[in-house]
């Protein structure tokens, strides 16, 4: 007998446990609609963290009431709204003017160089270039795009030397312009 007492006591602290959890349930449940319903003041509290800008000493009396002076330079309180950081574009007017000005030299130096096989006059000096139109215009416009993407990673990096890619391609084709206007 005392065995089947002893079932029907935990079966009933069983059951006092689960209703207790049960209540607490709905408790919590009740707790968590109404926090779902409430409205919460979002402009308010938008205004009251803002620091209100007011002249002379009565920004550091308000900006301080409740501390002693001390404690918060009035420098810190005047401003906390960060200004965003200006950042210069990369293609600039320097960068297309020198990029520019290297394209149209390559493609007055194939001008020229054309003209001057058309005539036999000359030949071309660099071995490695095509004789024909469409492979030197292939050619020089891949170097210029290597040359031209190398000085705007340079010039995105802030690197001082930017420039120098696209100096040394006006330099190589004002040389080849140069010796198409002595033939």
């Amino acid at each position: 007998m005392t065995a089947l007492s002893g079932e029907s006591a935990g079966q009933e602290s069983g059951m006092k446990k689960r209703g207790i959890a049960l209540v607490l349930g709905l408790v919590a449940g009740s707790f968590a609609l109404q926090a779902q319903t409430t409205l919460i003041p979002f402009d308010k509290i938008e205004q009251e963290s803002r620091p209100q800008l007011q002249r002379g000493s009565d920004l550091v009396a308000t900006a301080t009431e409740g501390y002693s002076s001390s404690a918060i330079p009035a420098a810190a309180i005047v401003s906390t709204r960060r200004t965003p950081a200006i950042i210069p574009p990369v293609a600039d007017r320097n960068y297309i003017l020198l990029n520019g000005l290297d394209l149209g030299m390559a493609m007055f130096d194939i001008g020229m160089t054309q003209h001057c096989l058309a005539n036999h006059q000359c030949k071309e000096g660099n071995p490695l270039m095509p004789s024909s139109m469409a492979g030197q215009v292939g050619v020089s416009l891949g170097l210029f795009a290597y040359s031209a993407g190398g000085s705007y990673y340079l010039k995105k990096h802030h690197a001082r030397s930017w420039w120098i890619p696209a100096v040394s391609g006006i330099f190589t084709h004002a040389v080849g312009v140069g010796s198409g206007f002595a033939h």
